[in-house]
C-alpha cells in the first residue's frame, strides 16, 4: 500500500488547521464592555466549585455588550499584563495556545496569552476558563500589590479608561503582534512540512532505486 498520498493529505490538513488556527484578530477576543466590569481581587478560585461560585456571582450575562454571543461574554479570574495582580472580569472565552498563561490586557479589552515564558502544567490549547487549574498563572511577581494585599475596587468607567490608555495594546492579542506570531508559526509549520515530505519522497525514491538494482 502506498502511504504517501496518505501522508501528504494528513499534512495539508495539518497545515490548513494551524494557519485557521493562528490567524485572529484581535477583534475576535476584544470587547470594551469588558472594561465596565474590572474588579481587582487578591486571590482568584482555585478549584471548579470556587469558579462556578464567583461566575454565578459576577453574573456575566446580566451586563450589556454586543461583541460576541451572550454565553461567550463569561467570568474569569486572570493576571493582568503587568503581573502585579489579578482581576475578576467579563471578557470573551478565549482559546489560549502555545502552553502560555493567559491575561487580561487593558489596551487590549480583552484575555490574550502572556508572551513572556511558558506555562510548565499547561497544555498546548486550552480554554480560559479553565485557568483555576494551572496554579502556575497565578505566580506573580515578587513585591507586586498582589502579594501585599492591596486591593482596589475599579467601579467607575474613568477609572478603567485610564487603565485602558495608560497601558496600551501590548502582547500576544495586539494586531502587529498577533500577525507577527501567526506568520512566523505558520512560516515554521511549512519548512517542516517541507522537510517532511522532501525526506519521504526520498526514502520512495531510494526504495525503488534499491529495487531496481536487485
Amino acid at each position: 500500500m502506498d502511504y504517501f498520498p496518505i501522508l501528504r493529505a494528513k499534512i495539508i490538513s495539518l497545515l490548513i488547521h494551524v494557519s485557521l488556527l493562528n490567524i485572529s484578530t484581535s477583534g475576535e477576543r476584544s470587547c470594551p464592555a469588558s472594561l465596565n466590569t474590572v474588579k481587582t481581587v487578591n486571590h482568584c478560585p482555585a478549584n471548579q466549585d470556587a469558579w462556578l461560585q464567583r461566575e454565578r456571582m459576577f453574573n456575566c450575562f446580566s451586563h450589556k455588550q454586543n461583541c460576541t454571543n451572550p454565553e461567550l461574554f463569561v467570568y474569569h479570574c486572570i493576571p493582568n499584563a503587568w503581573q502585579n495582580g489579578s482581576v475578576e472580569v467579563c471578557a470573551i472565552r478565549t482559546t489560549i495556545i502555545g502552553w502560555k498563561c493567559p491575561e487580561f490586557n487593558f489596551g487590549g479589552k480583552m484575555v490574550q496569552e502572556h508572551n513572556k515564558g511558558n506555562c510548565r502544567s499547561c497544555p498546548f490549547k486550552y480554554n480560559s476558563t479553565d485557568l483555576f487549574k494551572y496554579r502556575e498563572c497565578f505566580e506573580l511577581k515578587k513585591g507586586s500589590s498582589y502579594q501585599t494585599g492591596y486591593i482596589k475596587t475599579l467601579s467607575s468607567k474613568s477609572t478603567s479608561k485610564t487603565l485602558a490608555s495608560t497601558e496600551g495594546c501590548s502582547g500576544f492579542g495586539c494586531p502587529a503582534i498577533t500577525l507577527g506570531f501567526a506568520l512566523g508559526t505558520t512560516v515554521a509549520v511549512i519548512l517542516f512540512i517541507v522537510a517532511v515530505l522532501g525526506f519521504v519522497i526520498y526514502k520512495k525514491q531510494r526504495n525503488k532505486e534499491e529495487k531496481i538494482k536487485f
